[in-house]
């Protein structure tokens, strides 16, 4: 029988080798499993795996519903971090869709988990920033965009992340 934690890596081995169905399917298996288990925190990561595999496809509002139930999943076991990145891909999502204000609730608050936790990922913190400063900046609000692009390529710079760096480089160099 397989095991949830083996589709999900099978599924996320996949996705980074770019086989999306492959993926998809491992993902779909775990899901499938996980909503006849009485372990919540399984079916929250196979419902992310799916909704990263969904935006990686492009298919946004795939994704979308399949986050919010991540989410709630992971705030209801207490995971707020976790709740948290898939708060930024939510909003991520909406500010995309032009939902500025459903983008601004969700990426707010994965902002303020993030920034009452010592023990967030500073990657994922500065994720969170520049998802941000994309909205801040969809909202004319330039200035604040700015501020926060600075503070995630300082995060960025801190995690080694270069492409993370370049890309607020190129953010902030643009106005």
């Amino acid at each position: 029988m397989e095991t949830i934690d083996a589709l999900l890596a099978q599924a996320m081995e996949s996705r980074r080798a770019g086989v999306f169905g492959e993926a998809r399917d491992a993902a779909e298996r775990a899901e499938s499993i996980a909503r006849h288990e009485p372990k919540p925190d399984r079916l929250a990561r196979a419902l992310t795996m799916l909704a990263d595999i969904d935006v990686d496809q492009r298919r946004p509002e795939a994704a979308r519903p399949r986050y919010e139930e991540a989410v709630e999943l992971y705030r209801n076991r207490g995971d707020l971090l976790l709740a948290a990145e898939a708060l930024r891909h939510l909003g991520e999502l909406h500010t995309e869709a032009s939902r500025l204000d459903e983008a601004n609730a969700a990426l707010e608050e994965a902002l303020a988990v993030q920034r009452a936790d010592e023990q967030a990922d500073l990657g994922a913190l500065a994720d969170s920033l520049r998802a941000l400063g994309v909205l801040r900046e969809a909202q004319g609000r330039r200035e604040e965009a700015q501020t926060l692009w600075g503070e995630a390529r300082d995060l960025y710079a801190q995690e080694h992340d270069q492409e993370g760096v370049n890309e607020m480089n190129e953010h902030l160099g643009a106005g």
